[in-house]
């Protein structure tokens, strides 16, 4: 999923099962930093409004 002018900090992150991991801390053009862990922007599958979803 191309994220480029969508990410914002503080965006809502969820995992399978609307697990919630936590806000966007920061990003860069390849991972987004979750809890001071990196997610890779590949694994998210979409977006909704400032939600972001995890695969």
């Amino acid at each position: 999923m191309d994220l480029k002018g969508e990410l914002r900090r503080g965006m809502r992150i969820f995992g399978p099962g609307d697990r919630e991991y936590g806000t966007v801390e920061r990003f860069d053009d390849d991972d987004v930093y979750v809890g001071g862990r990196r997610i890779p922007t590949s694994a998210f599958e979409r977006m909704e409004g400032n939600r972001l979803y995890v695969g």
